[in-house]
């Protein structure tokens, strides 16, 4: 009797673990399907973020350049970046980019990787409106004010940088215009200030001359009043013995 029970029992279990085997691999590839849908829609996501970020990025005023601290490679470089520079992108490391990119001081020194700008927002640095000036595919130079900063993830780890670089060559030149227009400005107030201070001394010579003329004039007329009154009387008296 009891043979034939657990006869039974052996029999009733192998029927129940392939359905419960068969359960669990329905079970995993379920699973499985929904996480690679999941890391699927994850890349779709990322993809779509991705494109509007290239979107905003091509659409600003200024250059903008992405860097991933790990790998050392710039990442994203907007189209305005090739337009100020006259150059298409090229170089995928850091080295090669800013060899290719390249900055100097306001001294005409040039940059060195580690004081550029991407570079030093690698390291924490936070740049903020440092003037720089930049050499273009045709040999020309301009003038650029530069930001950047590092880009953190969620728990404050540096995982790349972002530099902006904004054309200030109209400005500057406008500036030095203006600059030149003040001085030549002050130069022509200056000299016609002069011009009055030396109108204004040569009248006052003039009146001066014209006072003392006056001065002179006035005992030369009296002399020869008291002159011509002294030759009347002798004529008068010359008549008067002539007649008697």
């Amino acid at each position: 009797m009891d043979e034939c029970v657990n006869a039974l029992i052996r029999l009733d279990n192998s029927e129940v673990a392939p359905r419960e085997n068969e359960q669990r691999q329905i079970k995993g590839v379920k699973e499985r399907k929904q996480t690679e849908a999941t890391l699927r829609e994850s890349q779709r996501q990322l993809e779509l973020e991705k494109t509007r970020l290239c979107l905003v990025l091509d659409q600003m005023p200024s250059a903008i350049v992405i860097a991933d601290k790990q790998t050392q490679r710039i990442t994203d470089i907007n189209k305005y970046y090739e337009f100020i520079w006259k150059l298409p992108f090229k170089g995928n490391t850091i080295e090669e980019f800013t060899q290719i990119y390249q900055l100097f001081h306001l001294n005409g020194t040039p940059y060195s990787i580690e004081e550029r700008p991407i570079v030093r927002s690698l390291r924490g640095e936070t740049i903020a409106a440092e003037e720089a000036v930049f050499k273009r595919g045709n040999d020309s130079t301009g003038y650029l004010l530069v930001n950047a900063t590092p880009i953190m993830d969620s728990e404050g780890r540096i995982v790349g940088g972002i530099a902006v670089h904004s054309d200030i060559t109209e400005s500057r030149e406008l500036q030095r215009k203006l600059e030149e227009y003040n001085k030549n400005l002050e130069q022509i107030v200056e000299e016609r200030t002069m011009r009055l201070q030396e109108a204004e001394r040569m009248a006052a010579i003039g009146l001066t001359a014209r006072m003392v003329g006056h001065d002179l004039r006035s005992p030369l007329q009296l002399w020869l009043t008291m002159f011509t009154c002294s030759s009347l009387n002798y004529q008068r008296c010359l008549n008067m013995s002539v007649t008697a």
